[in-house]
């Protein structure tokens, strides 16, 4: 089993891991990030396993749970506890070495029909109650940064994990169209 991002560069993985196509914000922040950790020669060795590239995390642990696939460096914990709920035999790993993490971002737009609803509404979600209820409906399995929000099915918190994400977003932006060309040619699109 991995212990960090680094392991999953053994031939070992050649032509059984996955991945999500530049299409995806998050596999975005897991490139970003994982540059920035070990720099540029760790996305060219990753290439060199031959990943299979896919539209969704539904895709990606499909292929776990069947067995088509050994790995995915794309573990969303949503795609993760839905395939597990089934009983597929997978484990979710968190690399000593980080977790790429994105920001779910919810707000009120500037001149909403019913502004008090609105407002109501975003106050509920990001309270202890809305914020245990998005990370532990099936359909939505968003983890919480809140300290005092329920564990995530399975018993553990994101605060359990050690998270790495942009710290610039100007930087991160910049970054897109060299993902975009660099993860195309890898995944062979």
């Amino acid at each position: 089993m991995p212990k960090n991002w680094k392991d999953l560069l053994k031939p070992r993985w050649k032509n059984v891991i996955s991945c999500k196509q530049s299409t995806s914000g998050m596999q975005f922040v897991q490139w970003f990030e994982l540059k920035k950790l070990y720099g540029d020669d760790y996305w060219k060795e990753f290439g060199k396993l031959r990943p299979h590239g896919f539209d969704s995390r539904a895709q990606l642990f499909e292929r776990l749970a069947k067995g088509e696939e050994q790995a995915t460096i794309l573990g969303e914990w949503a795609g993760y506890q839905l395939v597990k709920d089934r009983g597929a035999p997978v484990v979710f790993v968190a690399p000593e070495d980080g977790l790429p993490a994105t920001p779910l971002a919810t707000g009120i737009v500037s001149k909403p029909a019913h502004p008090e609803a609105a407002r109501l509404f975003l106050d509920w979600l990001m309270s202890p109650k809305g914020q245990t209820l998005y990370q532990t409906n099936k359909f939505l399995y968003y983890p919480s940064l809140r300290k005092d929000a329920a564990p995530m099915p399975g018993g553990m918190k994101l605060a359990d994990y050690k998270l790495i994400f942009p710290k610039s977003m100007d930087e991160y932006e910049k970054a897109h169209p060299a993902y975009v060309k660099e993860w195309n040619a890898m995944i062979g699109l």
